[in-house]
């Protein structure tokens, strides 16, 4: 929501028309294999909306967008808490989410609160007046590392500069893991890509060992604080979403495996369709 200019005082994050109050939200976004989980806790800092909260005549609304998906919802609750499920299929790449106040019934709203250009004032509000609004948040809904499209969220294929290099490289110092291809493989890879059975192929030759090495990396590390790079995060989340937080280094390959929905299953799998339907 761009700055705009209001009919009444509203606690926004400029804070000019309350000084000495804030609204905010803490939100906190866990994310599964069916659902995303929005936990969100509300901080008032004005007597004159918590007020209004407890006697009912406004509410607090929690609304996330998706541009992506079109999809937009709001959600209404009176306690400072909420969590909210939102379906996986409904969200994708970014989204937003922020927290707003609003009257739910007409009042007339007057406070010592407010800045001086309105003392002694007060302003009649109809239901549905935004009366806060905080900072909105942007997340990220990271699909399934199930296809090459998907696993973008944490690695991206590229031309290795040198002409002279044979064989695939890694680099694991980006946000992105690099999955770094000789030139003449490069090219054959930008025309099979995009292609059944091949994505699948390529799922399980190229991503599969860039996902099982940054397990071992991770693990290596052995510490949350150490990186925050992108691929990290998703791993890591990834990890605590199939409850293998805690794993040794001959589990690596199967949890790999495992993050990337068995690759050499679909493969097959994807051989086996394609066949058929070639005959």
């Amino acid at each position: 929501m761009a700055k705009r200019s209001w009919p009444h005082p509203v606690l926004d994050p400029e804070g000019e028309d309350y000084p000495d109050c804030a609204f905010q939200a803490a939100i906190q976004v866990k994310q599964t294999r069916t659902e995303f989980t929005l936990t969100v806790q509300i901080d008032v800092g004005s007597e004159t909306l918590l007020s209004a909260i407890r006697e009912e005549t406004a509410i607090y609304v929690l609304q996330v967008h998706c541009p992506k998906t079109s999809y937009r919802d709001a959600f209404k609750f009176s306690h400072s808490n909420i969590e909210v499920k939102i379906p996986d299929e409904v969200l994708r790449g970014i989204f937003t989410v922020r927290s707003f106040i609003v009257a739910s019934r007409s009042f007339s709203l007057s406070s010592n609160e407010f800045n001086q250009i309105f003392k002694d004032m007060a302003f009649t509000i109809e239901p549905g007046y935004v009366l806060a609004v905080a900072p909105a948040v942007e997340f990220e809904a990271e699909k399934s590392l199930d296809d090459l499209r998907a696993v973008k969220a944490i690695c991206h294929i590229i031309r290795n500069p040198d002409p002279n290099a044979t064989k695939v490289d890694f680099d694991f110092n980006q946000e992105r893991i690099a999955i770094v291809l000789p030139q003449d493989q490069f090219k054959i890879y930008g025309i099979f890509k995009d292609r059944q059975p091949y994505s699948q192929i390529f799922v399980a030759s190229l991503v599969l060992p860039a996902v099982y090495q940054g397990l071992l990396i991770i693990l290596e590390e052995n510490e949350d604080g150490v990186g925050s790079t992108r691929w990290r995060r998703v791993l890591k989340r990834k990890i605590k979403d199939i409850g293998k937080e805690k794993y040794a280094v001959d589990e690596s390959f199967d949890i790999a495996q495992d993050i990337l929905d068995i690759p050499f299953v679909r493969t097959f799998h994807a051989i086996d369709k394609t066949a058929e339907e070639q005959e």
